[in-house]
């Protein structure tokens, strides 16, 4: 494990310049402050969870944790919490009606596994499926509206790209865990359930990526074209929630 962390924080006011040339100023009401997102770290069983625990009690986790509740306004308080579970436990989870999300230590011993135990490899990766659980709490306890159209696994992934897109410099990062972990068919976590990642989803990630790059550079492109419209459009459905709110309905004046 690196020294730092193998995100790198970037100020929002840049991405927020750039975003002023497709969004203005929220017009729905401000969402009131009246919770965070908690980290929790149960204890681990076995040498192979206590070992990524204590990767985690690094802190990287915390520092995100601490950005977003930095940034957005919760109505509720929402707990992340990290537990030794059986194999029938989903290795992440949201579960509505107590306002938590429910990752396994086995799924970051996989991540590890699968990246040779490269910290600044496999946290990445974690962090990516953290923010997915993450956006489907803030959907639901901000009561986002007009709700986000489409496959919620979808939507929740484009939030979790957006939000780490806007925090931090995590392009090549990002692009290592779409192209050797999520698009990765035969990963046991992938077996489990179709609430994970899968090829299709990684090819979106891939291009929300390089279209990030492309747009930039000033280039053009379809992926850049589409990483446009998904930071106009989340800035704008989370404009009641920022803290300093920021972003207009994308098409309006």
């Amino acid at each position: 494990m690196g020294t730092s962390s193998p995100l790198s924080r970037v100020p929002r006011v840049a991405l927020l310049i750039l975003a002023s040339l497709v969004a203005g100023d929220a017009s729905a009401q401000e969402v009131q402050d009246l919770g965070d997102f908690v980290l929790q770290l149960t204890e681990a069983r076995g040498p192979y969870e206590a070992e990524v625990r204590e990767a985690l009690d690094s802190g990287d986790l915390e520092a995100i944790v601490e950005t977003i509740n930095n940034e957005i306004n919760l109505r509720e308080e929402v707990l992340i919490t990290f537990i030794s579970a059986p194999a029938e436990q989903p290795p992440a989870s949201y579960d509505l009606n107590h306002n938590q999300i429910l990752i396994t230590y086995r799924l970051a011993v996989e991540l590890s596994d699968l990246f040779g135990g490269d910290y600044d490899k496999w946290f990445p990766s974690l962090a990516q499926i953290v923010l997915h659980e993450m956006g489907h709490a803030l959907i639901d306890v901000n009561q986002i509206d007009p709700p986000p159209a489409g496959w919620s696994e979808y939507v929740a992934d484009q939030l979790a790209f957006f939000i780490i897109s806007e925090f931090y410099e995590a392009e090549e990062q990002l692009r290592w865990a779409a192209e050797h972990f999520f698009s990765r068919p035969d990963s046991r976590l992938n077996e489990e359930t179709d609430h994970f990642p899968n090829a299709e989803r990684a090819e979106l990630l891939l291009c929300w990526i390089n279209g990030k790059i492309e747009a930039l550079e000033g280039e053009t492109g379809p992926c850049a074209e589409a990483y446009w419209e998904l930071v106009s459009d989340w800035e704008w459905r989370l404009g009641p929630s920022w803290k300093e709110p920021f972003g207009n309905e994308p098409g309006s004046d």
